[in-house]
């Protein structure tokens, strides 16, 4: 036995941060999102790009999505329970965001079709982390 009381063998394994890792997914696929409304906007050819006609509305849950995801990354430690409810927020978010892209998919474009594949998956995967992550001590 050790002096903690623990056996030498075994050693805490530190729990990675779960709200700055969904943060951090929350802004890059609403930064993504916004990137693809912006070059359609101004009409540059792009396959992935979401047309302006079918989303038009999503640019503020996406701006929105940012916002939340930005504030609980730059928020200090000591403020764990805020960057966790902020972190919950932006997967919200995220997760609407994703499922309207989904919807306004065109069916014959499977490179889109992935990319919404990809982004729900990470949807779960952040899901997941949220739910079994806890916070760093």
């Amino acid at each position: 036995m050790d002096v903690d009381g623990e056996t030498m063998g075994k050693k805490k394994i530190p729990v990675t941060d779960a709200a700055r890792l969904v943060s951090a997914w929350a802004l890059f696929t609403a930064c993504v999102f916004l990137a693809s409304f912006a070059l359609a906007c101004y009409h540059v050819p792009c396959d992935l790009c979401v047309q302006p006609t079918d989303i038009t509305g999503m640019v503020y849950c996406a701006a929105t999505q940012a916002a939340v995801a930005a504030l609980a990354l730059l928020l200090p430690g000591r403020h764990l329970c805020v960057r966790s409810a902020l972190a919950d927020l932006a997967l919200v978010l995220t997760i609407v965001v994703h499922l309207i892209l989904t919807l306004a998919v065109d069916p014959d474009n499977i490179l889109v079709i992935y990319w919404a594949i990809f982004f729900m998956a990470g949807d779960l995967v952040s899901s997941l982390a949220l739910l079994l992550g806890g916070e760093e001590d």
